[in-house]
């Protein structure tokens, strides 16, 4: 792929990584968010559920089932709790996905009518995999 200049002389390979790197940015610093969710409260109306703790083991479930593409939601509230899924389910760091056969996306959804939880994008995902390698 042959990559001009744009009109301010700078290259547009240049400008392309420069996007990259502002969202993938702001998407680590929405992941961090995550992991104070203090800093929810004080601007949202929404009750925060979840500790910290919850917040990495629901993105570890994520970035471990990256191949398959998803969890199941009953799997995840065995591990912290109905009331921390669903808060992660609001504040928009989980997507929850019923299935309903129209999932041909996804490698192996499962046979049976289970909800699964998502990642919100693929760079919700980088961005917890990037979090995650900071924290250990």
């Amino acid at each position: 792929m042959e990559y001009g200049f744009n009109n301010q002389n700078i290259k547009t390979s240049d400008m392309l990584f420069t996007v990259d790197w502002f969202y993938d940015q702001e998407f680590i610093i929405r992941m961090r968010q995550g992991l104070n969710p203090e800093s929810h409260a004080k601007y949202d109306n929404i009750p925060v559920y979840w500790e910290k703790s919850h917040f990495i083991t629901a993105m570890k479930a994520l970035v471990e089932a990256e191949d398959q593409g998803f969890i199941l939601e009953d799997d995840l509230i065995k591990e912290i709790g109905y009331k921390a899924v669903r808060s992660l389910v609001d504040y928009r760091y989980l997507y929850r996905r019923p299935n309903f056969g129209l999932n041909s996306d996804l490698t192996n959804p499962p046979a049976e009518s289970k909800v699964m939880l998502t990642p919100m994008s693929q760079l919700t995902l980088n961005a917890a995999k990037k979090l995650l390698k900071k924290n250990n």
